[in-house]
């Protein structure tokens, strides 16, 4: 387990760069409204693809994709497995090479074989945030 001190979105590049350099693909984000997921996600793939394109947060499209390469879904809004069916989720993870879920509810329901992050934003306060990351490996391959 991995803490971060964050003051502002430049701090993220660090924790960010720990997960390229460990070839972390799949990430799921938890924390509150306003904790600052999206901006991490948009952090890590700017590093990754040295792209400013702008992410934007999934929270009302279910999920955004970006250079046929980054899947980035929120599952606020998803109440069982078979919305995930119904939007053709299950799918689309075999087209992108980075999987990006904020507010996942049963990762395993959704993670693909590899190492994955938990990653959980607490806001401290208006500029704040402490960052946590926990590394897991999947092995079971998603039917």
């Amino acid at each position: 387990m991995d803490k971060f001190h964050i003051q502002s979105p430049k701090d993220f590049i660090q924790p960010a760069t720990l997960l390229i350099e460990s070839n972390i693909k799949q990430l799921f984000l938890h924390g509150e409204l306003w904790a600052w997921k999206t901006t991490f996600i948009q952090v890590r793939y700017a590093l990754l693809t040295w792209s400013t394109h702008i992410l934007t947060s999934p929270t009302y499209t279910y999920f955004n994709m970006y250079d046929n390469n980054l899947l980035h879904a929120d599952m606020r809004r998803i109440e069982k497995q078979t919305d995930l069916l119904e939007l053709w989720f299950f799918e689309l993870l075999d087209h992108y090479e980075y999987l990006a879920v904020e507010r996942p509810k049963r990762t395993e329901e959704y993670a693909t074989p590899g190492l994955y992050a938990h990653i959980t934003i607490e806001k401290i306060n208006k500029d704040e945030r402490s960052l946590t990351i926990i590394v897991w490996e999947n092995i079971k391959k998603i039917s």
